[in-house]
């Protein structure tokens, strides 16, 4: 048995055996679409601790490239349908509330997710954005058959396919999160890194990013907590003067370090690599508030996807993308930290908040989570720009980003800031 170690951390197998024992499936794993091809998954070690094998990581060879983003659409978000009062979710449900932090974040036990009515979905969508994050307890969720999680979330809109991570078999759409610790707790992570904090949101370098989302904890340890910060109260920090410079500014978002990293470990690439141009600072269409959209660190050392802001010589984009980050790691009274059992799932506005996870999971644990992750309107300045907007133009911007990605800071000021 060969045993290869996945994005530097998962110990994966090629071998088919291991497969059909965890999801109990009687198929031929190996051919298919008339050719050969092959599944890496867990060692038979880790295999057997899963208590929800039917959601083991895999990762299957002929997604290789199998995969587009998707094609620019009209978003229709649930949230304005959404009723303020919230009756649907609070009156005579049982259902009780408690807030983490004045602005941010909301704690709900007594509402099964599983069992939301069109209207109650409505409702959820505005109080996410409104509350940014939603932590729900005591949920069956991760009961529901793998069609019901899709119909579930593909009611708040398209889903996406990751680039690179886990996924259940024959289930591309669903984004798995698997880590663990041995018997000593060690992170190797930290045999390079003093911290494995890594503000993003999700999936920013798509045309179309994630908008309501929610992952399911099926099996954790002590730690691990999720945290989130505000981006929207981060905006609201900064001076008129910053505010003003910054608006209009335009940084280009890549998966090109998410992907080369899976692919150096042994991984996939389900889709090619793509970059793209998102405003520094986002509208919400719901809300009708602005917030910092860029994620990361500086070069992309520690994750995330904005990679420079664009018109700025590289000294200067450097500068100002270290302020911006910094800025947003140290907002921490804009701040939540998310708890988890195996009951519990976190519904959250990618528009809104940025999130990373934390490491401190106890020796000899399992973490093993699911995404439904539903994708958003595309990313626009202020409302003028989201009123404009259409698919076509959107397929225009896509066809023409590699060339305006080369022009010099002063070309692109003349061809994109000069006249706003």
């Amino acid at each position: 048995m060969t045993t290869k170690l996945l994005f530097g951390k998962l110990p994966v197998n090629f071998e088919e055996s291991d497969l059909k024992k965890s999801q109990n499936e009687g198929k031929d794993l190996i051919a298919r679409s008339g050719k050969k091809e092959g599944v890496y998954t867990l060692s038979s070690e880790l295999l057997e601790k899963l208590q929800s094998p039917r959601f083991a990581p895999v990762w299957e060879t002929n997604q290789e490239l199998a995969f587009k983003p998707i094609k620019p659409f009209r978003h229709t978000d649930r949230g304005y349908f959404g009723d303020p009062s919230f009756d649907s979710l609070f009156k005579k449900t049982g259902a009780r509330k408690k807030l983490l932090s004045p602005k941010l974040g909301l704690e709900i036990d007594g509402l099964q997710l599983s069992k939301l009515t069109p209207r109650q979905k409505d409702d959820l969508a505005l109080l996410v954005e409104k509350k940014g994050v939603i932590v729900f307890r005591n949920q069956d969720f991760k009961e529901l058959s793998f069609e019901d999680l899709k119909k579930w979330g593909q009611y708040y809109g398209p889903l996406h396919v990751h680039n690179s991570s886990g996924a259940p078999l024959n289930e591309p759409d669903f984004h798995l999160i698997f880590d663990f610790r041995d018997k000593e707790g060690k992170n190797r992570f930290f045999d390079r890194h003093n911290s494995f904090i890594t503000w993003h949101s999700d999936v920013t370098y798509e045309s179309q990013p994630a908008g309501i989302t929610a992952l399911a904890m099926l099996q954790t340890g002590e730690g691990g907590d999720t945290q989130f910060i505000d981006t929207i109260e981060a905006y609201d920090r900064l001076s008129p003067t910053m505010k003003v410079f910054l608006d209009g500014l335009q940084a280009v978002h890549t998966s090109k370090e998410q992907i080369e990293g899976a692919k150096s470990g042994g991984g996939i690439e389900r889709k090619p690599i793509v970059h793209t141009i998102h405003p520094v600072v986002r509208y919400h269409p719901v809300l009708k508030k602005k917030a910092l959209f860029v994620n990361g660190s500086v070069g992309g050392s520690l994750g995330g996807f904005t990679r420079k802001i664009l018109g700025l010589k590289d000294e200067e984009s450097d500068a100002l993308l270290r302020f911006l980050l910094g800025h947003l790691r140290t907002c921490l009274d804009a701040h939540i930290r998310a708890s988890w059992d195996d009951k519990t799932v976190v519904v959250w506005d990618n528009r809104r908040v940025i999130h990373t996870a934390t490491s401190d999971l106890e020796a000899d644990s399992i973490r093993h989570a699911f995404r439904v992750t539903p994708v958003a309107e595309r990313p626009v300045a202020n409302e003028k720009e989201f009123n404009e907007w259409t698919p076509e133009k959107e397929k225009e911007l896509i066809k023409h980003t590699q060339e305006y990605l080369q022009l010099t800071p002063e070309e692109y000021y003349n061809k994109f800031y000069s006249t706003k």
